[in-house]
């Protein structure tokens, strides 16, 4: 006759045995805690796994810790490389953030920027991605097509997009004169500077936010689909009120992912206009970059750093505030 499961529970937790166990003279299974033991606490007997943490501490803090927090430190300084000894000015450099004209407009371009550039690569990625996502001939190579520009050199990619908005023989100009549209010097103007920076900005970071929505798209029931199709919902409908809803925390990576790098774009900045024409193009960071290694101004440099941080803490805040219902429902219906 088969004797019945029994459950026990003991400090060590509950545990389910066969037979007749825990009557005298049987032993426990292999591995399954003996009853009225006690449970293990926590001992010093196996102190390998805690060799690992001193260094991994030791280089976070060398690497992370020391740098932000001697960064502002020198945010409080006056110091130019030379003078031996920095001058303690406390908030003077953050009193001049607030009064200098050059950071203003630096900062209205580095918004205008980022509002450009975030909305234009995740609605071009997400478009791509649902096309891609979907079963068509050489696939995989349009998917490497639209991904190559990521992990290609940001100077490489400035420098072949100085050519395609080259005013003579740009191909940019050539395709409005295909157009039968008048030709834009479109790094030479203020007016169109920045917009050649942030659609240059859009196409090399569409393939990033592609791989993100596939990634995404492919973890969504293909059922919801099938059903929606079944109540009649149209292929736009079905996407917008089915499918969309559900990479809301992807929506949410995205937008702080391409918020963070549009904040801190330099490298385009740098090649391509130099901040200019009429600073029409200088954004905070590379205006940091003037006060720290062109004028040596290290303190004001670095107050200029944490006013970026603190920029990039606001909107990613508000990202995550916005999305965070949204977010939320997605991780209930899971």
């Amino acid at each position: 006759m088969r004797s019945p499961t029994t459950t026990h529970r003991s400090g060590a937790g509950a545990y389910i045995s066969r037979g007749a166990w825990p009557l005298r003279g049987r032993q426990p299974e292999e591995g399954l805690p003996a009853a009225g033991a006690r449970p293990r606490h926590w001992t010093w007997a196996r102190p390998a796994p805690y060799a690992y943490v001193p260094p991994a501490l030791a280089i976070v803090g060398t690497f992370v810790v020391f740098p932000i927090g001697y960064s502002f430190y020198l945010s409080l300084l006056s110091w130019d490389f030379i003078r031996p000894t920095p001058l303690f000015v406390g908030l003077d450099n953050y009193r001049r953030l607030l009064a200098a004209p050059d950071i203003h407009q630096a900062m209205a371009n580095t918004f205008l920027y980022t509002a450009g550039t975030v909305p234009l690569s995740a609605l071009l990625g997400l478009g791509v991605a649902v096309l891609l996502n979907r079963p068509m001939r050489a696939r995989g190579l349009f998917r490497t097509a639209f991904f190559a520009p990521t992990v290609t050199s940001a100077v490489a990619m400035s420098a072949v997009w100085l050519w395609i908005y080259d005013p003579q023989v740009g191909l940019m100009n050539a395709l409005l004169h295909a157009l039968g549209l008048p030709p834009l010097g479109w790094l030479n103007d203020p007016r169109t500077a920045l917009l050649a920076l942030v659609i240059m900005s859009a196409w090399n970071g569409l393939g990033y936010d592609m791989v993100l929505f596939l990634g995404g798209l492919q973890g969504v029931p293909p059922e919801l689909e099938d059903a929606a199709a079944i109540d009649g919902a149209t292929r736009a409908q079905t996407f917008w009120r089915v499918i969309f809803p559900l990479l809301a925390p992807t929506t949410l990576f995205v937008l702080i992912i391409t918020t963070v790098s549009a904040v801190q774009v330099f490298t385009q900045v740098s090649v391509m206009t130099q901040g200019g024409p009429a600073g029409a193009t200088n954004v905070l960071v590379f205006s940091l970059y003037q006060h720290a290694f062109q004028t040596f101004e290290m303190g004001y440099a670095s107050a200029l750093a944490w006013v970026v941080f603190l920029i990039l803490l606001v909107l990613t805040a508000a990202e995550m505030r916005f999305f965070r219902d949204s977010v939320r429902g997605v991780e209930v219906s899971r």
